[in-house]
């Protein structure tokens, strides 16, 4: 069965905006390397300005072990999965879990790093598996995407995947966790109320619990579609 690609959703005729792009190159002799944990690594890269020639240096924190250690390199998956049903609107499944770095509880997509030699198809259907016990069809991959270009040079891919209806909901006994995810539990929200019932969440754990930026975004996208892109609006 063939996926679609980001570029083949929504192809229509679009006016775009003009980019200015310009080659900016980095210098590999001058780069630094400044400290490694584990999992981690901290780099200093340098880079030069177009136009005044100005070297300028930036910190970069990459992963120690990458599936492909390409300049394109994508980390992880991070699933979309969507449960249709013909008695209820649509419901989005999702992660619960503690996050060390912020020391409290964080509501997220289902995600993870691809293992070498597997495909993103692959990664994000056992992925799906793992996490939420769900087993599904993979319907859409989008192209990479970064994280957070300012701090790091990960990438992801955005893969949707429709649940299958038959399949448990979540049971921790289906579940395949790593023993740092002791504390990831799975939950299930409408779509259209999606963006309100994570301001609520939010609102009833204020010092607990955080929204992932990706998660918020998603669900804000969906908010302003309704309300501002509405054709009754």
């Amino acid at each position: 069965m063939s996926t679609q690609s980001s570029s083949q959703i929504g192809a229509s005729s679009i006016n775009l905006p003009s980019l200015k792009l310009i080659p900016v190159e980095q210098s590999e002799e001058s780069s630094k390397h400044l400290g490694h944990g584990q999992w981690l690594e901290l780099d200093e890269i340098e880079y030069i300005v177009p136009h005044t020639n100005e070297r300028k240096g930036w910190e970069v924190c990459r992963r120690k072990k990458r599936s492909k250690p390409t300049s394109d390199a994508v980390d992880a998956v991070d699933l979309h999965a969507i449960i249709h049903s013909s008695a209820s609107p649509p419901t989005i499944v999702l992660v619960v879990q503690y996050r060390p770095p912020i020391n409290c509880y964080c509501v997220e997509f289902p995600s993870g790093l691809i293992d070498p030699d597997e495909t993103v198809e692959q990664a994000a259907l056992r992925e799906l598996r793992e996490e939420t016990g769900y087993t599904g069809i993979v319907k859409s991959v989008s192209d990479a995407v970064c994280y957070e270009p300012g701090l790091t040079d990960s990438k992801t891919k955005v893969v949707t995947v429709e649940i299958i209806k038959s399949s448990s909901p979540g049971e921790n006994e289906l579940q395949e966790l790593d023993d740092d995810e002791w504390s990831l539990h799975v939950i299930q929200v409408p779509l259209n109320n999606l963006f309100s019932t994570l301001t609520e969440l939010k609102a009833r754990n204020p010092s607990t619990l955080s929204i992932d930026s990706r998660l918020y975004a998603y669900a804000l996208g969906l908010h302003t579609a309704s309300t501002l892109l509405s054709p009754s609006q």
